[in-house]
C-alpha cells in the first residue's frame, strides 16, 4: 500500500536492489572508422512545415515536406463549412532547382532551432491559426509550434523563405484557401 502512493520509494528500491555491490567497469568502444559525408538523397526531407486554422471553412490544413528535389504539398478540405464544397485532400508535388532549395536552407540557423520554445505564444487562439515547423538534423526530429499571425521572431527568416516556397504552388482554380 506505501508503495504505491509514493512513487518515489518505489523507483529508489528498483534502483536500489539493481546494485549488488560489486564494482563494474563499463568498456568504451572505439569509434567507427571515419567515412565520407554522404551527400543528401533527393527523397530526405530537410523541413517539414504547415498550418491549420481551427475556425476555417475550406481547405484548413496545408502541409509541406522541402525534399532535395522539391516541395511535396498536401492540404486537406474541412473546419466549419459544407464538407461537399471541399470533400477530398489534395497533393502535389514542385520540381524546385538545387539553388533555389540550398537558399531557403541557408536561411536555417541549427542554433536559434534549438534554443526556441517547442509552443510559441498561443497556436490557433482567436483563429490566429497554428503553424510549425520541423527539421531532422543527426536522426532527431525539433518542432517549434507557434500562432501564425504573430509569427516567430526568432525563426522568422526561415520561415518567410519556407512559405514563400509554397507559395509557387499553384492548387486548382477556384479552390483557394
Amino acid at each position: 500500500m506505501f508503495l504505491r502512493t509514493s512513487p518515489f520509494l518505489l523507483a529508489l528500491v528498483l534502483i536500489t536492489s539493481g546494485c549488488d555491490g560489486s564494482e563494474q567497469v563499463a568498456s568504451i568502444p572505439e569509434p567507427p572508422p571515419a567515412q565520407p559525408q554522404e551527400t543528401p538523397k533527393s527523397d530526405s526531407v530537410l523541413a517539414r512545415f504547415g498550418s491549420s486554422h481551427g475556425m476555417c471553412i475550406g481547405y484548413c490544413t496545408q502541409e509541406y515536406e522541402l525534399k532535395g528535389d522539391g516541395l511535396l504539398a498536401r492540404r486537406k478540405g474541412g473546419g466549419r463549412g459544407d464538407p461537399s464544397t471541399h470533400p477530398a485532400d489534395q497533393e502535389q508535388t514542385l520540381a524546385i532547382d538545387k539553388a533555389t532549395i540550398d537558399a531557403a536552407m541557408a536561411k536555417f540557423d541549427a542554433a536559434v532551432l534549438d534554443a526556441a520554445p517547442d509552443v510559441i505564444g498561443c497556436p490557433d487562439c482567436a483563429d490566429g491559426g497554428r503553424c510549425w515547423v520541423e527539421v531532422v538534423r543527426d536522426g532527431k526530429s525539433r518542432t517549434v509550434t507557434f500562432d501564425c499571425s504573430t509569427g516567430s521572431e526568432q525563426l522568422k527568416p526561415f520561415t518567410d523563405a519556407l512559405w514563400q516556397l509554397a507559395e509557387q504552388v499553384k492548387w486548382p482554380e477556384g479552390d483557394e484557401p
